[in-house]
């Protein structure tokens, strides 16, 4: 009774009351997983989706309207509860790239000036401002510790051995503590694809075209390379007891770097019109060891039968075992380009080519 009369009350004063089964999801789980679904979406504009994730505090889906005519886009904020715009994404910048402290209390940002912006996200208030050049940022991180934010470059328009691969600056001075330069002006000289920091935060990771994925210990700056033949999509894997590392492989399928350091591959594209796909995007489970991985087909393919161009695997990589295969979209319609696990692990989200939020989960 006392809820029906606050309801009335709420109704009375304007404000609109919304009913949504994802606040009883159950947390996606080895076990349930094969009844994962598709339960909400947001369509945007045509543009594409891209470094889609979840605010780790409010957990409301945040990702970039890529204009990709342009090369960047406008962050974008949505309640994942309802998947409706939240007023005023709050950053007005023209965004390459973006990423969340691992805690949620900060968010870097490069804008298209070149500008490597830190926020508080409490208030948005501008905590540091770095110039980084009008390079195309791949990604960026910021480590568990608030005190680093790393940045991978991609290729440049105009190539010469000024460039950087790879750089790390302190949040608080933004003084440049490490850095990869590219060793000549060659096209085909390596350029960054990933890069992320240990749950210590006193290691940085970073995937490179040429294959390699390098390690540095901030306190004794030492290049180690680690693993070869890696793509992009570097995460690490918190909760699997085997491996520490999972990326994308040049060859379209999925690697994983034991604890021991030994390199091994994912029993992948088991679907019969696999061999027409290559692997696009990836997401680590945070408390479980299941990985979701995105494939497409690319548009180059004229030879492909293929009847979908995008399938979602999700495995358990501790077993390599696939638990669960979705066909997502029509060819010419959609292609997956990035994947996300909510903190909480009750949502995975996905983005495609056509602008699409789609968020699935176990219901509750």
């Amino acid at each position: 009774m006392r809820y029906l009369v606050f309801v009335m009350i709420l109704t009375l004063l304007g404000a609109k009351v919304v009913a949504s089964s994802i606040q009883t999801n159950n947390p996606i789980t080895v076990e349930n997983v094969r009844q994962l679904t598709q339960v909400k979406e947001w369509q945007g504009t045509s543009s594409v989706v891209s470094n889609l994730a979840f605010d780790p505090l409010t957990e409301s889906i945040v990702f970039i309207e890529h204009d990709q005519s342009i090369g960047y886009g406008s962050i974008q904020f949505l309640d994942a509860a309802t998947v409706e715009p939240i007023a005023a994404s709050r950053l007005t910048d023209e965004t390459l790239a973006f990423a969340f402290s691992p805690d949620g209390t900060l968010l870097a940002n490069i804008d298209s000036k070149g500008n490597l912006k830190v926020y508080k996200t409490q208030g948005f208030e501008l905590i540091s401002s770095i110039r980084v050049g009008l390079e195309p940022i791949q990604n960026l991180a910021i480590d568990t510790n608030n005190q680093y934010v790393a940045i991978a470059i991609g290729v440049p328009e105009i190539v010469t051995t000024e460039e950087f691969v790879f750089q790390l600056f302190a949040i608080e001075t933004g003084i440049e503590l490490l850095s990869l330069k590219r060793q000549s002006t060659d096209i085909d000289e390596i350029f960054g694809t990933g890069i992320l920091f240990d749950a210590s935060g006193e290691n940085v990771f970073l995937s490179t075209s040429d294959g390699k994925i390098r390690k540095w210990n901030i306190s004794t700056p030492q290049e180690e390379i680690i693993a070869d033949g890696a793509l992009r999509g570097i995460q690490i894997l918190e909760h699997s007891p085997k491996y520490q590392l999972i990326y994308l492989r040049q060859d379209g399928g999925i690697g994983l770097l034991d604890k021991n350091g030994k390199i091994h591959t994912l029993a992948s594209k088991q679907h019969p019109e696999a061999k027409y796909f290559f692997a696009s995007s990836i997401a680590a489970h945070p408390t479980e060891s299941l990985v979701a991985i995105g494939y497409i087909m690319p548009s180059s393919r004229t030879d492909s039968p293929a009847t979908q161009d995008s399938i979602l695997q999700i495995w358990d990589v501790d077993s390599s075992i696939l638990l669960l295969e979705i066909l997502v979209a029509e060819p010419g319609s959609n292609r997956l380009t990035d994947l996300a696990f909510s903190p909480d692990g009750t949502l995975l989200a996905s983005g495609g080519t056509d602008g699409t939020v789609r968020l699935w989960c176990v219901a509750g």
